[in-house]
């Protein structure tokens, strides 16, 4: 292909730099690192080629339940994670004020993070204290990455938690559900609940004044079709479609709407017949989508004479029978979640006293019978993770690049162009960038980050002057 693709680049070294107004949206590095269950091992995922790969350096004790994991969304480099319990730093060693949050760790989903608007360096750490299908409360910590925590001067910050286990007043009686998502105008976020045993949801805006005046105003939906609690939420931002997980029995795993401008949620559809009619336990554990959004993945956590499954549901044809994708009955099924690779992992047990081990999907945007579940998938065949869900992630968010050139050259030439004015730190940053700047010709662009550079790849000859790079990432 490389053969095939006429391209120039732009070389922005150390001087004056450009300007340009084209909008465009990166890949994120945000979701590489996987810090889970109680063990040393995790999963890492290449920077480049997106191949999953064991790391076995992680902080323990550690909850078996969610978690969360800040990357630098630019260059992939671990920040810290946290169960909602502790919080560890990137050294994989407890911030000195990072012990002590009050979130449930054995519950779904009991932390969800996200950059503190207008606060470089800083992030909201949320924690939820509920516990199963009794309603817990929210509350925030904050993490000062420009702190420096366990490190100390000349070597870098590894940050340390500003504020810890600060009320939300608004946010009382919801279920394990908890997740952050982008906003429409790049800068803020929401945070998604839901209120258990009811028809209510919640997205609270997380803006600048959440973090200088403690304010948090939510948007409730009367959303779901029935009482329900909600044990995971899955969003796939493509379509703006939340899927739902409910913890309780007899209750269908619902889709929903999302506008990530105001924040409204609305009722799509149910996942007929996905319900079960457990008494003991979860019932449906998990949810994920497929990449191209056509099928969904349910994890059905099964107990006595209820057979744990993962089952797929096709968005596009709703009137197809939920599918099992397992080669081979398991004991339990837990948390399911899709990768930068785009394949989707699993965590399950194979009898009571197994470990936890981790399978993959290896054909998820194929129909049921091509899905190709994996039980043992590489240097993960036989691994005890210790762990029933995997991560959350910092949302996407945007940055703006501030150029100013004009110029118009073939796309074949290769010729450098000016410099910049700023100096970015020695990191690396490759995006797959799209503008809208000549659609006519469908110009794309590569922006590399290198060392106190950038250099920028067009795919066609485009003429572009005064304007800002956006990228979403």
């Amino acid at each position: 292909m490389a053969n095939r693709i006429r391209s120039f680049f732009v070389f922005l070294g150390l001087g004056m730099l450009f300007l340009t107004g084209i909008e465009s949206y990166a890949q994120t590095l945000a979701k590489h690192n996987w810090y889970f269950g109680n063990t040393q091992r995790s999963i890492r995922f290449n920077r480049v080629t997106n191949v999953a790969s064991l790391v076995t350096n992680k902080g323990v004790p550690f909850g078996t339940g969610g978690s969360a994991v800040a990357t630098d969304r630019g260059n992939g480099n671990l920040l810290f994670y946290t169960d909602g319990n502790k919080i560890f730093d990137a050294n994989h060693t407890m911030m000195p004020n990072g012990n002590g949050l009050n979130g449930n760790v054995v519950a779904n989903q009991p932390v969800a993070i996200c950059p503190v608007p207008g606060q470089a360096g800083k992030y909201f750490v949320f924690t939820n204290t509920a516990n199963f299908t009794t309603g817990g409360n929210i509350f925030y910590s904050v993490v000062d990455m420009n702190l420096f925590g366990a490190s100390a001067f000349p070597a870098p910050a590894f940050g340390d938690v500003e504020s810890k286990n600060n009320p939300i007043p608004t946010l009382t009686g919801v279920s394990e559900a908890m997740i952050t998502l982008p906003h429409a105008n790049g800068k803020d976020f929401w945070l998604v609940t839901q209120n258990a045993q009811s028809r209510i949801f919640n997205a609270t805006l997380i803006n600048a004044a959440s973090y200088t005046a403690n304010t948090f105003n939510t948007v409730t939906s009367n959303a779901a079709s029935v009482p329900t609690s909600i044990a995971h939420l899955a969003y796939h931002e493509g379509l703006k479609k939340l899927a739902a997980a409910p913890q309780d029995a007899s209750t269908d795993a619902i889709i929903l709407g999302f506008t990530e401008s105001n924040g409204n949620i609305n009722f799509d559809r149910p996942i007929l017949n996905s319900a079960v009619l457990s008494t003991t336990t979860q019932a449906i554990y998990d949810i994920e989508w497929s990449l191209s959004g056509q099928y969904l993945y349910l994890s059905r956590h099964g107990e006595a004479g209820i057979p744990a499954d993962v089952l797929q549901y096709d968005y596009q044809n709703s009137s197809i029978t939920l599918a099992s994708i397992l080669p081979a009955p398991v004991f339990r099924s837990y948390g399911l979640q899709r990768g930068p690779d785009s394949l989707i992992y699993h965590l399950y047990q194979t009898s009571a006293a197994s470990p936890f081990l981790v399978g993959r999907i290896e054909q998820p945007d194929s129909v049921a019978a091509k899905a190709k579940y994996n039980p043992a998938p590489g240097v993960f065949a036989g691994l005890n993770f210790d762990g029933k869900q995997f991560p959350g992630f910092v949302p996407k968010d945007t940055i703006d690049l501030k150029l100013d050139f004009t110029f118009q050259v073939p796309a074949r030439i290769h010729r450098p162009l000016s410099s910049l004015l700023f100096a970015p730190e020695p990191t690396v940053f490759i995006g797959i960038l799209a503008t809208e700047a000549v659609p006519a010709h469908g110009a794309r662009y590569i922006l590399t980050r290198m060392p106190a550079a950038f250099m920028l790849y067009f795919t066609h000859s485009i003429k572009v002057k005064s304007t800002v790079l956006r990228t979403t990432c």
